[in-house]
């Protein structure tokens, strides 16, 4: 009963709006075909003539449904031209479209200057202005400027008092446009100039030249690769528009200029096809496989509800920005849509969502941080289950050899470079890290990325990991099955990957040194510098080559060719070649990448294949699965 009453309450002042409403149109026109201009200079107007056209309910946009003409005795003509708009947001970008003349007084007469003044070039003043779904046009020609001005600025005043409507703000569209669009657009420029000019500035650069065949550089790669890459993304955007426009031309039975615009498409599609790519780091085939039909589901269906409340929370925002600024401006109420709404006879649906949307915009404009707050949870909520998404996809050790049956690549590493971080620009995942202002990885998922186009990259799980991390394959170990474990990882690698810049050298790391240097049983080594700034990078440096001191094998790296700008090293029966930039971020280590695994990645797999073949028989104790031991 309760219920009842408000609802009857909340309906009947909406009810009576309504009423007075439908007869919108008929009033105004009622009141033009009655309405007499203002006496001017003591002289009255006389009418010359008035044509009404009728009203289509079908037509769309604005049309205009009366023009009235008047002439008094200073030989002043006057025309009043009455456009009636199928919305009112049609006529407020009407009014918004009138280009204004400086130096007009007054320039404007309305409230919140909602009218617009234009001087023809006959000499004649037009103001122009929307009330409701209304918009009036006065045009008066006189012999002097001054009383031409004062006597246009008084009809109009007096014509909309008399008008039904309200004034509206015609600044209000070029609001919400600007806002909907250029506001996100600013926004984003004044954030993002300011951060990427000052992470490009702090970013150093290192000294790096090519003295082969001991030191590559690969600053030309980067720069070409990088070149080829945007001539895709730019290929890959203008087809995509010419594809929008097809479907425009063919929503309008244009089939010519359709067909025209998919020959097109089609052509900078196959263009950009033709163009070599830029080494990714993608998931591969087996790596999917591994992780199971349960966690692929599980882990697909988080990604998708992750993205699915990104883009409706960003939709749901933009569309309530919008309705907080026609309230605002006065441009639509809960009032006025409720109105037109019982005027069309019926309350739809839609018109149910623009009520519910016309109130939600009501408590915003009142109380801006609820908006704010709602948003940025949902957004940190997309990125939590996103994030998650990920993990689950993250697969164990075991996981990835049984599914995997290239040879894998092992990655020794000091647990604290665990959480470094890499400037990316085109090897991020994950809906934040895409759309993020300072745009950085952990390297480890940067360089499990890259070398898992080569095989899969298992590794060591410091103790007490329960989850997954997302990067290389990991497993956990008792305390004295560890070492057996690398050792048999090591013997059956493709590479073993081993980290250059350790911040201090553990016992447990140390023993893994000294087993690739004194009991490995093949060269396949891989040395990763990681992305330190030149001072921390030193220092670790140094801290690894003195605790290789003594190795035959790392004694090359004590001679002094290794130059700062060193990204990774490769060591094989030839002995050490380096690669490096310039520059140390995510271009430039996948070209390093690409440049030595491409060309040591056959002679490898085949002396790989000759060693497996030979050890055979060589067992060693196995992995044993997480949760059970390990």
């Amino acid at each position: 009963m309760a219920a009842m009453t408000a609802a009857l309450a909340f309906c009947t002042p909406l009810v009576a709006l309504a009423a007075t409403s439908a007869n919108d149109y008929a009033a105004t026109r009622a009141v033009l075909l009655a309405w007499s201009p203002p006496s001017s200079n003591g002289s009255s107007w006389a009418v010359r003539d008035r044509r009404a056209a009728p009203l289509d309910e079908k037509a769309k946009g604005c049309r205009s449904q009366l023009v009235a003409r008047w002439t008094n005795k200073p030989n002043q003509q006057l025309a009043v031209i009455w456009d009636w708009c199928r919305r009112e947001g049609d006529a407020v970008t009407n009014v918004s479209l009138v280009e204004a003349t400086a130096g007009v007084a007054p320039a404007h007469v309305l409230v919140h200057g909602a009218d617009r003044a234009h001087r023809n070039a006959n000499g004649s003043l037009r103001r122009t202005w929307a009330e409701g779904r209304s918009v009036y046009n006065i045009i008066i020609t006189c012999q002097g400027v001054v009383q031409c001005e004062a006597a246009s600025a008084e009809m109009v005043s007096d014509l909309s008092s008399k008008v039904p409507g309200e004034v509206a703000d015609p600044a209000g569209s070029s609001a919400i446009f600007g806002l909907l669009f250029g506001g996100p657009v600013a926004a984003w420029l004044v954030w993002l100039g300011p951060v990427r000019l000052g992470s490009r500035l702090h970013e150093e650069s290192f000294v790096s030249s090519s003295a082969p065949p001991r030191y590559i550089d690969v600053g030309g790669v980067v720069r070409r690769a990088r070149r080829r890459r945007f001539v895709r993304t730019v290929l890959g955007s203008v087809a995509g528009f010419c594809a929008l426009v097809v479907v425009a031309q063919g929503t309008s039975q244009q089939w010519t200029a359709a067909g025209l615009w998919l020959v097109a498409a089609a052509t900078l599609f196959l263009i950009r096809r033709r163009l070599p790519k830029v080494p990714l780091n993608r998931v591969t085939s087996q790596q999917r496989a591994a992780r199971g039909v349960t966690r692929r589901l599980i882990g697909s269906s988080l990604r998708t509800v992750a993205w699915l409340a990104f883009t409706a929370t960003v939709a749901a925002y933009l569309v309530l920005m919008a309705a907080v600024l026609a309230v605002r401006t006065g441009l639509h109420t809960i009032e006025s849509v409720a109105a037109r709404a019982w005027a069309d006879g019926s309350l739809s649906a839609i018109d149910r969502f623009r009520m519910g949307l016309m109130l939600a915009a009501d408590l915003i404009a009142d109380e801006p941080r609820i908006s704010l707050v709602l948003f940025a949870g949902a957004v940190l909520a997309a990125y939590g289950i996103d994030r998650l998404s990920q993990r689950l996809a993250a697969v164990s050790a075991r996981q990835i050899l049984a599914a995997d049956k290239r040879p894998h690549l092992l990655y020794l590493r000091s647990f604290d470079e665990d959480s470094l971080k890499l400037r990316a620009t085109y090897s991020r995942r994950g809906i934040l890290n895409r759309l993020a202002i300072r745009r950085t990885r952990r390297f480890e998922e940067i360089l499990v990325g890259y070398l898992s186009a080569f095989g899969p990259v298992i590794a060591v799980a410091p103790p007490g990991t329960r989850l997954q991390p997302i990067g290389a394959a990991r497993a956990s170990f008792d305390s004295d099955a560890w070492k057996a474990s690398v050792a048999d990882w090591s013997d059956d690698a493709l590479a073993v990957v081993i980290s250059a810049t350790p911040g201090e050298v553990r016992p447990g790391y140390r023993w893994e040194l000294d087993y690739i240097a004194n009991g490995l049983h093949h060269s396949r080594i891989i040395a990763v510098l990681g992305p330190w700034r030149s001072g921390e990078l030193r220092r670790r440096w140094a801290c690894f080559l003195d605790s290789t001191v003594g190795s035959e094998l790392f004694l090359p790296l004590r001679w002094g060719w290794v130059q700062p700008g060193g990204l990774m090293l490769t060591h094989s029966d030839t002995g050490w070649t380096a690669y490096g930039a310039r520059r140390r971020w995510d271009w430039s280590y996948a070209m390093a990448f690409d440049a030595a695994l491409v060309a040591l990645h056959q002679s490898w797999l085949a002396e790989w294949a000759g060693q497996r073949r030979e050890r055979a028989s060589d067992t060693r104790p196995g992995l044993r699965e997480e949760g059970s031991g390990l």
